[in-house]
């Protein structure tokens, strides 16, 4: 041990190492600490929360388009810091900022100078979206991303982490359970919001800023989701001191109501000062290369304005192929034949490529612009079955392709740890995490080239309706071209399938890696491109392999390798019927529902056939959110009666419990309408309203009431729906479930338990608040007190409203301990030092023995070697 660590001293008090130290006096300020690490479990625990919640390290993001992009030019940008409305902004005024523009107005240049301006005067989290990258365009991505950063620059919020995905109320907090808890919210953005708000409201955060850039890159759910929670976050008083955001995209919907600044618009002329800048500059380099004089660059420079149209992308185009020029004659004689605006050079762009190549680079272009995440090199090989020559490999060909593409495709080098099947992108795990960025196992790292459009700009003129400005060539028809690519995937999965037939393999994937590089992409995405196709479904069921009969042998073996991908899917062997309502593909539920011939019985239908989990195809659609397939399995006779089958003796669980845990209230209200029973009870005595009370949904809370569920409905442990929004839902909930008749001294867990004990033990402070404003009692029981349980695993924060509001300092439980001993005996050092400012008192024989002689088994102290008198 070092010299810093080998001797504690607080006040006059000290101790070696190795030995036990009890710090302060028998009256007053006891405090005790180990001689090792209390807190040593729950370190580890954040640590591996944060583990959990990585995807990408946002200042290499940064990095990484600042070198792409090019170094920004001294003088650009600057404007911003004068502008009236970012002023508003940084003083605190409005904390929402929405800075919106066009395609190639330098916006991404302008979040990448915003962040480092920032990061001069304090802590700044930000992150950087991508159409082109499957693991940065979702809202999903960006919560994690933002949740990371907030723990790391501010690690006292981390401990919040525990409080919010601890796995209920134990005498000793599971932290290996609270990790696996979080880990399978990671695809919940409804938690991961809710979870961010936490943090974000929290009473120890005095200021944090936030910028995103690119929301429009995301997909469209997630943008429009995002937009409309940061909008409506916007409004609550509490952020509005904590949270400053700025938002620099292109138009989105959901943000028009915002304080906004429009780029083309209001600040048009400060913009078109950093192109010239940026115009100068980019010349000056020219110049200097091959010689041209004041009068050259003077026109050069106009041409460049004239023809650009203000956009920072067309210039960065026309200056790389002038650059590529040796004389002035070539400078002039390009510079003549530059486009006018963006489309048309994207245009320029294509028709330089050669007329033999042309139809090849075409399914290339289809391929990477309508690729679900980005392809790599071997991928994109294989799904153009391109062929290796006797001296070109497969990939090499496919480079050379794209590099007679000009600047129209880039290709990005990735790092990958051989071996590691994780290191695949899937549904779940579009991007590698942080732990498959290390090599494990002795496996050595390879890097991976994923080919991507230039920009978001190139993917809206190659998918735009009005294609006539895309050379005919090039041109294609939406669907049709989303059909052949989910045609080419069920061909690789059929391949696959054949090939482990003959190999004698239940999975598709082989254990050596030695499959069809294109085989992941096309196991997990293969249905999003015949989503994208329904009106060429009809096309695709006749596909050779059968794969959308009633029976199929490769859709059996592609859905046994699918499910193990996926750590949140059901390991059910599923019917097609429960697959198409799962994938969320209408054309075929259709299909497969109307060839059923209607039998006497509602439960003999096929679709009111379960899975070997007792699921049918309604719960999967329901599971999904699939309103369509909803309502058309209604409307063919789908029970809303039959639920989930528990595994163990017990009713269902009730089909509303999965709308609620969905989220969606239409979906809820479909189903209440068609019968389905608000007051059912499913596996451990939950009612929907019990799950709808977990979420983030008022609406949903609040559909439930209205259509009559019981507010005062019990679980098996005596939790009503407020005890459970006490402990894992928001303020509002409980709000509504108040206002709604729930009893706010109902008592839970043998009678001990009301919902401010179950709030304080879950350190909300909100709701903790909301429920002491609705005049719920800080004594309430006599075997304990709200304050116990806030001293147990609570927050200081929720201490010190709970004595601000008349809770008793020198309570005592049902064993005879105060507040202060409770914090003791969990080793809670913070709340003890917290309570013995505020005056609470402590008998040193037993505050020392329980922290010596007991603290050690739940607080992690060390094992006491001698005791106390």
């Amino acid at each position: 041990m070092d010299g810093a660590r080998s001797h504690q001293t607080i006040g006059n008090v000290h101790t070696g190492s190795g030995g036990q130290t009890f710090v302060g006096s028998a009256g007053r300020d006891v405090v005790f600490l180990s001689a090792r690490d209390p807190n040593e479990a729950r370190s580890q625990a954040i640590r591996d929360c944060r583990k959990a919640l990585f995807l990408s390290d946002p200042a290499i993001d940064r990095a990484n388009l600042t070198t792409s992009k090019g170094i920004r030019v001294a003088g650009t940008c600057e404007w911003i810091k004068e502008n009236e409305r970012y002023q508003q902004w940084l003083e605190g005024k409005i904390s929402l900022l929405w800075i919106w523009g066009g395609a190639g107005k330098g916006k991404t240049m302008l979040s990448v100078f915003l962040t480092e301006e920032l990061e001069l005067n304090g802590p700044v989290v930000y992150y950087f979206c991508s159409s082109q990258d499957k693991g940065r365009d979702n809202a999903s991505a960006v919560l994690r991303s933002l949740l990371w950063q907030i723990t790391i620059r501010f690690p006292d919020l981390a401990e919040q982490l525990l409080r919010i995905f601890k796995s209920g109320e134990t005498s000793a907090p599971d932290f290996s359970d609270t990790v696996r808890r979080l880990e399978s919210s990671l695809t919940s953005i409804g938690t991961l919001w809710n979870t961010l708000t936490t943090l974000v409201l929290d009473p120890q955060l005095a200021r944090l800023t936030c910028v995103l850039d690119g929301l429009d890159e995301c997909e469209e759910t997630s943008r429009n989701w995002l937009a409309s929670k940061i909008y409506n976050l916007n409004a609550n008083a509490g952020a509005i001191h904590r949270l400053r955001i700025i938002i620099v995209s292109r138009e989105i919907q959901g943000l028009r109501q915002s304080p906004q600044l429009n780029l083309d618009r209001e600040c048009n002329d400060k913009v078109s000062l950093d192109i010239r800048k940026f115009v100068s500059a980019r010349v000056e380099e020219l110049a200097t290369k091959i010689g041209l004089n004041a009068d050259f660059r003077r026109e050069v420079e106009e041409q460049l304005l004239k023809r650009s149209e203000d956009t920072f992308l067309w210039v960065g185009f026309a200056m790389d192929e002038l650059l590529r020029k040796s004389t002035g004659l070539e400078v002039e004689e390009t510079l003549q034949d530059l486009p006018f605006g963006l489309p048309a050079y994207y245009g320029r762009m294509l028709r330089q490529i050669n007329a033999k190549q042309q139809a090849t680079i075409s399914t290339i272009l289809q391929w990477v612009t309508l690729a679900t995440r980005p392809l790599s090199l071997k991928e994109l090989a294989s799904a153009l079955e391109i062929k290796a020559t006797r001296l070109c490999t497969k990939e090499d060909a496919v480079r050379d392709l794209i590099s007679l593409c000009g600047p129209f495709l880039a290709i990005h080098s990735h790092a990958l740890a051989e071996q590691d099947p994780q290191c695949r992108p899937s549904n779940n795990n579009p991007y590698p995490s942080e732990r498959n960025h290390i090599a494990k196992n002795g496996s050595s790292v390879i890097h991976e080239e994923t080919v991507t459009l230039i920009h978001q700009s190139a993917r809206d003129y190659m998918s735009r309706p009005d294609s006539q400005t895309v050379p005919p060539a090039f041109r294609f028809q939406h669907e049709e071209a989303q059909f052949c690519i989910a045609w080419r995937c069920i061909d690789c999965i059929q391949r696959s399938a054949e090939q482990a037939e003959h190999d004698g393999r239940s999975q598709l994937r082989t254990s050596g890696g030695q499959q069809d590089p294109l085989l992941d992409y096309a196991m997990d995405y293969w249905t999003s491109h015949a989503q994208q196709a329904l009106s060429w479904f009809r096309q695709l069921t006749k596909h050779p392999s059968g794969f959308f009969g009633l029976t199929s042998a490769v859709r059996e073996q592609w859905w046994r390798s699918y499910r193990g991908r996926q750590y949140d899917l059901s390991r059910a062997e599923l019917p097609a019927l429960h697959i198409a309502a799962y994938v969320g593909m209408l054309p075929w539920v259709r299909m497969l529902i109307t060839r059923d011939e209607p039998p006497k019985t509602v439960e003999a239908r096929i679709v009111n056939t379960r899975d070997s989990e007792g699921r049918t195809a309604l719960l999967y659609a329901v599971d999904q959110g699939r309103e369509a397939i909803i309502q058309l399995l209604l409307k063919y006779g789908a029970s809303t009666a039959i639920g989930e089958r528990p595994y163990f003796e017990g009713p269902d669980t009730p089909i509303l419990y999965f709308a609620a845990r969905a989220g969606k209230v239409t979906v809820m209200r479909t189903l209440i309408e068609h019968g389905a029973n608000v007051c059912s009870v499913g596996y451990e005595g939950e009612t929907p309203l019990h799950e709808a009370a977990r979420g983030v949904s008022c609406a949903m809370v609040e559909l439930l009431l209205e259509s009559g569920a019981e507010v005062k409905a019990q679980n098996n442990w005596g939790e009503t729906p407020l005890h459970v929004a006490a402990y894992c839902g928001t303020a509002a909930v409980v709000r509504v479930l108040l206002d709604g008749g729930s009893e706010i001294e109902a008592k839970a867990f043998s009678k001990e338990r009301t919902p401010l004990h179950i709030a304080a033990y879950s350190g909300s402070y909100a709701v903790v608040r909301t429920l002491l404003d609705y005049g719920a009692d800080t004594a309430a029981t006599k075997r304990c007190t709200a304050l116990h349980r806030a001293a147990e695993y609570g927050d200081n924060t929720v201490v010190r409203l709970l004595l601000d509001r008349g809770a008793e300092i020198e309570a005592e439980d049902e064993h005879w301990r105060t507040a202060l001993q409770v914090a003791a005996y969990f080793g809670r050092e913070d709340i003890v030092r917290f309570l013995s400012d505020r005056g609470a008192f402590s008998d040193v024989c037993t505050a020392l023995g329980i922290a010596v002689q007991e603290g050690y088994e739940y607080g992690g102290l060390s094992r006491p070697k001698r005791t106390w008198n």
